[in-house]
């Protein structure tokens, strides 16, 4: 059982980082995945980004993107939208590889291929035996 629940937490651990979308990396595509963000809104980012140089703060891009408030912009970050800079983009390399949400989730299918969620209250002892989970015996 701790078998399981260590590799089901490490695998929405790594999803949950799999589906940041850094604002200074993305592309409008990878934008619009973004439930609230639209054409136009996708666009004026990633035109902003190209005139003005990367946002420096999830506040800075309040300040430069027309129609992106407080709230809206809490929205975006509870679904994952980031500003990172230059150097931590850097410091951070290996979590950039996957920097979209297809990406990441293609990537997750391959890595936890083999794991299977289990009904256990509903599972047979012998499909619990063989998927290595042992039911505590009864005192």
């Amino acid at each position: 059982m701790n078998k399981i629940m260590i590799v089901l937490i490490a695998f929405f651990s790594f999803i949950q980082m799999s589906f940041a979308i850094n604002i200074n990396q993305a592309n409008k595509e990878e934008l619009l995945e973004l439930k609230g963000v639209g054409e136009k809104t996708a666009t004026l980012i990633v035109e902003e980004r190209q005139k003005n140089g990367a946002f420096i703060s999830i506040e800075d891009v309040g300040r430069r993107i027309k129609g992106l408030g407080k709230k809206k912009l809490d929205k975006l970050v509870k679904q994952g939208l980031q500003v990172e800079s230059e150097k931590r983009m850097q410091e951070s390399e290996p979590r950039q590889l996957y920097n979209s949400s297809s990406a990441a989730v293609k990537k997750s299918e391959q890595i936890y291929k083999h794991v299977t969620i289990l009904d256990m209250t509903s599972s047979s002892r012998n499909k619990l035996d063989t998927m290595m989970v042992r039911p505590k015996k009864r005192e």
